[in-house]
């Protein structure tokens, strides 16, 4: 997959797989499902600019992620500290960091069936990377050109970066181990249309 995996969504495509529907537009980002949803309540922040991650589009755009978190979880009916949002994010197109996509985009779930203290265990447990933690708003701290990996949820946040040597889409391996499904986590071939269907009868998509 390459940057055109989100064409449908960005494009308007009046045909397209369910993961494509936009279940909200903010101007600046469209919210979808996403492709690979191993929970239901799992959705995607996605500029409408192409840019290859978050730091990147923030000084481009001076946009401020962590506030179209937020609107987001008040548009859903969603509490802050209730979701966990994190990203994947790559230095250059191709990096196994960015998980076969070189589009930004963060991940929110709405509504995990664990906390984010369990979560943060997780990433620590099953990586030796070097984790920040509670930096204030941490896409202050990372420089284009680095990749990293960051997550959050209502204040609290874990940072690590030059991050490549962990390998693909880390944080879905975290979700997977944490409901006992650990061998389900690759998008590509565990897609997990069930849950995507949920996610848009849920929150005011069409499901098939």
């Amino acid at each position: 997959m390459t940057a055109a995996r989100f064409d449908n969504i960005l494009n308007g495509a009046k045909s397209a797989p369910l993961y494509d529907s936009v279940l909200l537009d903010l101007g600046e980002v469209v919210v979808a499902p996403t492709l690979g949803s191993i929970i239901p309540d799992w959705v995607l922040a996605i500029p409408k600019s192409r840019t290859g991650n978050i730091v990147q589009w923030c000084d481009d755009s001076r946009a401020a992620p962590l506030d179209i978190v937020a609107e987001i979880a008040r548009r859903f009916g969603r509490e802050p500290q209730s979701l966990i949002w994190f990203e994947h994010g790559p230095a250059t197109r191709g990096s196994t960091t960015g998980c076969g996509v070189d589009h930004a985009h963060i991940h929110i779930l709405l509504q995990p069936p664990f906390d984010f203290s369990s979560f943060k265990k997780a990433a620590k447990r099953m990586s030796s990377l070097h984790w920040e933690e509670d930096v204030g708003n941490p896409y202050d701290l990372i420089k284009c050109g680095t990749s990293y990996l960051v997550a959050g949820s209502s204040g609290q946040s874990i940072l690590a970066r030059s991050v490549d040597s962990v390998g693909s889409q880390f944080f879905r391996r975290v979700i997977a181990h944490l409901v006992d499904k650990a061998n389900l986590w690759d998008y590509r071939t565990h897609p997990h249309h069930e849950n995507v269907a949920k996610t848009l009868v849920r929150y005011g998509g069409k499901a098939a």
